[in-house]
């Protein structure tokens, strides 16, 4: 990943993907699975909001992936 290539700290929240989905174990940095993986991608994550409200704090930067995802209502929920 480029960013961490710059020697950015990385994290990812992926909030479709289990802890064990190939994409998230192989990911060279830290990663906060909050899947599961069989949820569509527009349904509610009961885990996703508080986490990124309690982590907001450790970070400069917030990027989103997803428009259409709830992971971009997430992030708008909780940094509001």
């Amino acid at each position: 990943m480029v960013l961490m290539e710059r020697g950015h700290h990385v994290e990812i929240a992926p909030v479709s993907d289990a802890t064990d989905a190939p994409g998230v174990k192989d990911f060279p940095g830290k990663v906060h699975a909050l899947g599961p993986s069989h949820v569509a991608a527009m349904a509610a994550r009961p885990r996703f909001i508080p986490w990124v409200r309690a982590a907001q704090r450790r970070f400069d930067t917030v990027i989103v992936h997803g428009l259409w995802q709830f992971n971009s209502y997430g992030v708008w929920r909780a940094l509001r």
